[in-house]
């Protein structure tokens, strides 16, 4: 007997890749979810001087925080996961009866290192102290890696409260350019993809979002002056996933929300090479006048030097 069954649709690479990465992560953090103590030695990447205590903190609806103006935007982050995954939010209480996690900000850690941060969880109390706002997004991001994989994934969780290990943390990254390369000209990938990609690069301390916007099969970003580089550019190759661009308002929704994760995006723009996308679509643009043949393969068809046309572009 034949069946008539339906051929799923097969996932792009990128989409293989990233759907492969985030089983990998989802499995190394379920070891460490529940109400397990997570070691300090699981922080990813792992911290310069960690030492635990005995005993443990406890997260519930009664802990309260205080914090200063620098550490804001940390205390949102750690806020939202908190209210996706358990339900509520910590507040600041004048009439703290319960455990409390305090923000600091002193300028002695680390002088001049805008990223560093210092983590101290006794049994009543957390102490988080950075400089700068980037020192508490980091510090917040390694207390989230303590907790239940359930909180930094925000997947609903049952547990009224959440126990991290006593100890300290003091940490400060080795190096000031941490990058990842998102390739968006060879394959296209939706706005809400790159955005779950930011998630991923902030939970590892990633602060460079290398943007590849343009290749030989693909010119994904809008510039309006040459309206053809899309509309032509953006479709010259042939699988499904290679199609599409980013509007301008597309561009800007994606860097406001990278700068909320502390991350700075750098886009990758490739000329002369690499240009067959953008040739197609300006064929004037070369010196025969005429469009490259492939855009899998070299072509004689290229930017022409001696066109002053070529420099303005």
């Amino acid at each position: 007997m034949l069946l008539n069954v339906k051929r799923k649709k097969e996932l792009s690479w990128t989409e293989r890749i990233v759907r492969y990465s985030t089983i990998l992560i989802l499995v190394y953090y379920s070891a460490l979810s529940g109400q397990n103590l997570v070691k300090f030695e699981s922080v990813i990447p792992s911290p310069q001087y960690y030492k635990t205590e005995t005993g443990e903190f406890s997260i519930t609806r009664g802990t309260s925080l205080i914090h200063s103006v620098e550490s804001a935007t940390a205390v949102d982050f750690l806020n939202d996961h908190l209210v996706a995954s358990a339900g509520f939010k910590l507040y600041e209480n004048p009439v703290n009866d319960g455990t409390l996690i305090e923000f600091v900000t002193e300028k002695s850690v680390r002088p001049g290192n805008r990223e560093a941060y210092s983590l101290t969880i006794s049994k009543t109390k957390i102490r988080i102290e950075a400089s700068d706002p980037e020192g508490f997004f980091y510090a917040v991001t390694t207390l989230l890696q303590l907790l239940p994989a359930e909180i930094i994934s925000k997947k609903r969780f049952a547990e009224n409260s959440f126990f991290i290990r006593c100890g300290s943390i003091k940490d400060a990254p080795k190096y000031e350019w941490r990058s990842f390369m998102l390739d968006s000209g060879r394959q296209f990938q939706t706005v809400n993809f790159v955005k779950r990609y930011l998630d991923y690069l902030a939970m590892m301390k990633i602060n460079i979002s290398h943007w590849h916007l343009t290749e030989g099969q693909g010119w994904r970003i809008e510039i309006k002056k040459y309206p053809r580089l899309t509309e032509v550019g953006s479709k010259v190759a042939g699988g499904d996933e290679q199609l599409g661009y980013y509007t301008q308002a597309d561009i800007s929704e994606v860097v406001e929300y990278a700068k909320k994760l502390f991350i700075t995006v750098v886009p990758e723009i490739d000329v002369p090479g690499h240009s067959e996308a953008a040739l197609i679509a300006y064929p004037e643009l070369t010196c025969t006048g005429k469009k490259p043949e492939s855009v899998m393969e070299f072509s004689a068809n290229l930017f022409c030097g001696g066109n002053e046309n070529t420099y303005i572009f």
